[in-house]
């Protein structure tokens, strides 16, 4: 610890080319520029992002250390002797988790860097704040974790950041915690950039595949295996209607499944199947959604808000229903583009007052993208955790961050 500043241990599963891991770099970025704490950052794996987290803070990656050292041989026979607490010991001095003083915290960036809370001092004993980042899924909890690492993530973490409802609701809910131990945030997220892998090529081969000409204006539906078809065919009916002297088509998502064969069937039935393209249940999300200029979910479910996070950052529009939870996302580039609830005739309209112009499009996706970054990038997410670690942990039930 460095003066009267308290430490902060950012954790993370490897430092792979990933969007998360590219969001956690900024992230950190903006904890150092913050000033407010120390901050030191522990990679299980490294990865082509580990030397740039290595210019911005001191950084460990757990993977690269001597294992033949004599203590990391030390470490090696007290846990074949079957003595795991004095081999956590042992392990927690090397990896400089057992030095801890008052006010200082771990964030684990995901739940997958449960397994360091083996190596922290309890908070009885001593032992730092712990706050978890719990990022999207129908069950975040449920899939990647071990049921002795579900255990443990729910007894010591002090305070969980869930970035969906459903994430939120699975931790009061499911895991009835205190509420003052769960605080919904906004979903950190920054956009993509050369540091990822370029999606250019496969994009192309997309579109080529679709069918979906060069210079066509492309609107993406997507709605959920249960969602009724027909409100995909009445806004592309209106469309047609709206959106004059402009190329549009439409690509719309609902897998192989039933609705999806229906909204084939009336698109052809209705003669308005030109200009459409239904997208295969397997093809990449991420690729898909980057074909597009306006984003339109027509549904209840929202089982993807990192996706269509993804393009939003990017300055793409997303209208959605009222009562979706990514309505306040959708309302960052305009209040229009959420609609009452099953007002398909709504939706149209805006969409085609989106298209208006040579220039619309272009002025509202740099207004889009700026209020995303003004929510959800690194420089809030940084302040909703420096509060959730200085925070006693007491609130309202799912308390969400302003």
């Amino acid at each position: 610890m460095t003066g009267e500043r308290s430490r902060l241990v950012v954790v993370h599963h490897r430092a792979a080319a990933t969007p998360e891991t590219v969001a956690l770099v900024e992230l950190v970025r903006a904890l150092v520029a913050d000033g407010g704490v120390e901050v030191e950052v522990l990679l299980f794996e490294g990865g082509p992002l580990a030397d740039e987290l290595a210019g911005l803070a001191p950084t460990t990656v757990v993977a690269d250390l001597d294992t033949r050292s004599g203590a990391a041989l030390v470490e090696t026979l007290l846990f074949k002797l079957r003595l795991r607490a004095a081999g956590y010991r042992r392990r927690s001095h090397r990896l400089g988790l057992d030095r801890w003083a008052p006010g200082d915290s771990v964030y684990l960036h995901t739940v997958l860097g449960v397994q360091v809370l083996r190596y922290l001092p309890e908070r009885a004993g001593g032992g730092p704040q712990v706050v978890c980042r719990v990022a999207e899924d129908a069950h975040p909890l449920r899939h990647p974790l071990a049921a002795p690492d579900l255990g443990l993530l729910l007894r010591r973490v002090d305070r969980f950041l869930p970035v969906t409802s459903a994430g939120r609701d699975e931790l009061l809910e499911d895991h009835a915690l205190a509420p003052g131990r769960v605080w919904k945030v906004p979903e950190l997220f920054v956009p993509p950039d050369d540091r990822l892998p370029d999606r250019g090529p496969e994009r192309a081969r997309l579109r080529a595949e679709l069918g979906v000409a060069t210079d066509a204006v492309v609107v993406g539906s997507f709605g959920g295996e249960s969602d009724a078809p027909d409100l995909g065919v009445l806004l592309w009916s209106m469309l047609t209607h709206r959106a004059r002297g402009r190329p549009v088509e439409l690509l719309y998502g609902v897998g192989e499944t039933e609705a999806g064969f229906w909204m084939e069937h009336d698109l052809r039935e209705t003669g308005l199947a030109e200009g459409t393209h239904a997208i295969a249940e397997d093809a990449p999300l991420g690729t898909v959604l980057e074909l597009c200029d306006v984003l339109v979910l027509l549904t209840r479910l929202d089982d993807h808000p990192f996706a269509y996070l993804e393009r939003a950052a990017a300055g793409v529009p997303v209208l959605c229903f009222e009562g979706n939870s990514l309505a306040p996302l959708a309302r960052l580039g305009d209040p229009g583009n959420v609609v009452p609830y099953l007002d398909v005739a709504a939706v149209a309209e805006q969409v085609a007052h989106l298209l208006e112009g040579d220039s619309s499009l272009a002025a509202r996706r740099d207004a889009m993208a700026a209020a995303v970054a003004s929510v959800h990038g690194p420089a809030p997410f940084a302040g909703h955790l420096l509060d959730a670690v200085r925070a006693p942990t007491t609130g309202a039930a799912g308390e969400e961050r302003p």
